[in-house]
């Protein structure tokens, strides 16, 4: 009936501090489940008229104009889609690990220095460099930084708890820390500073939330018509649009196919006997997540 069944986490939040146990108010690295919200977020300002999916990255960043053809002439929908056709992964030293001291110019300058491989052709490449790129498109339309404009216009209307950074620990000491298994005890691995900043990852992987929040979210997605922040149908369609086949399975022996994955804006779905879902994980340092959506049992 499209109300929230129930939120919750359990488990030690933190291990660095004995006796941290998480619950529905805990904020948790969400990691690539960003994706989707920077995808939204460019939605809105293209209904604004300020970004367009298919303009030339150049005509926003300035920074482009001199850089190779190919590269000033990728495209929003490009970047959101992973369908650049250049392999950005060199790139990725720039994003992490946090907190690091890399800037917007440096991202820029790397982007402008790369050169097309007439060897790479276009096709589905993911790379968080595409969406670290678009979150500076969406910060220069908005005229704010990208979390700022992300929390006034997504996470403040939706009531989402989640922020992509810019507070201290001090303010928000619930936060699930990541960890991963040294052999057979769990260790803590890349435990935020006193100040967790919002770096350039933010429009790739930067999303926190906590049980309540993602909740939040999740209802959107299954229920956004008339409801705040307001995104037009035309620009929902566009971001639950496949761009292309990214996967498929069959069966043993080369037998029927069995599921297939295609990517959209921000967005990943797959068929497969169970029907079709809407879906995204996310993954970091001792951090691993999961978002699905399906639609037919709302």
């Amino acid at each position: 009936g499209g109300q929230p069944a129930w939120a919750f986490a359990t488990g030690a939040s933190d291990l660095t501090r004995p006796g941290a146990v998480a619950g529905a108010d805990t904020w948790f690295k969400l990691g690539s489940l960003t994706k989707s919200v920077t995808a939204l977020a460019a939605g809105l300002l293209v209904d604004e008229g300020r970004l367009a999916w298919d303009a030339p990255l150049a005509q926003a960043l300035p920074e482009l104009q001199a850089a190779d053809p190919r590269v000033a002439s990728f495209t929003l929908r490009q970047l959101l889609s992973h369908r650049t056709g250049l392999d950005l992964d060199r790139l990725e030293a720039l994003l992490w690990p946090q907190p690091n001291a890399y800037t917007e110019a440096d991202l820029l300058a790397g982007i402008a220095a790369l050169r097309a491989d007439p060897r790479e052709a276009p096709g589905f490449h993911y790379s968080n460099v595409n969406y670290a790129l678009a979150g500076l498109v969406i910060a220069r339309a908005a005229s704010r930084p990208f979390g700022r404009f992300v929390a006034a216009r997504i996470f403040e209307p939706l009531h989402m708890d989640c922020t992509m950074g810019g507070f201290s620990r001090a303010q928000r000491p619930d936060l699930a820390e990541p960890h991963h298994m040294a052999s057979t005890r769990p260790m803590p691995v890349r435990t935020d500073p006193a100040q967790v900043d919002e770096g350039l990852d933010a429009p790739a992987g930067g999303l926190r939330c906590s049980a309540r929040g993602l909740q939040a979210w999740l209802l959107y997605q299954l229920s956004p018509q008339g409801r705040p922040p307001g995104l037009s149908e035309a620009s929902w369609r566009t971001l639950h649009q496949a761009e292309g086949l990214v996967g498929h399975q069959f069966g043993a022996d080369g037998g029927a196919l069995q599921s297939m994955q295609a990517y959209g804006l921000g967005l990943q779905f797959m068929a497969d006997a169970r029907g079709l879902r809407t879906e995204h994980y996310g993954a970091l340092a001792g951090v691993s997540a999961y978002l699905a959506v399906d639609p037919a049992r709302r």
